[in-house]
């Protein structure tokens, strides 16, 4: 568990601890905190793709031509229908774990 899911916890846990009209205070944090370390979680577990075409080994993959409107860039956004989902090289980046310091 992250430290901001620890603190998302904590401050949930203390909002259901302590009742009444001073707990919407609580519970509204609480709710903040939660959205932020689902957030965090989210981000952590989504895959980022790229070009992986022709890359020298330390090269890190980059984005699509196609997207760019550059199509005559690369010899695979050229052919006719090309997309980059139906591009062999288009494929997930490894990413690194982030630091959560």
């Amino acid at each position: 568990m992250t430290p901001t899911q620890q603190k998302a916890m904590e401050m949930a846990l203390e909002a259901l601890r302590y009742g009444g009209a001073a707990s919407a205070g609580r519970v509204n944090r609480a709710i903040k905190a939660l959205r932020a370390a689902l957030a965090e979680q989210a981000d952590d577990k989504a895959v980022r793709y790229g070009c992986h075409c022709d890359l020298e080994p330390h090269m890190e993959p980059d984005g699509c031509v196609l997207d760019d409107g550059r199509p005559w860039d690369c010899v695979y956004a050229q052919r006719p229908g090309a997309t980059k989902e139906g591009c062999e090289y288009w494929k997930p980046i490894v990413v690194a774990a982030r630091s959560k310091t």
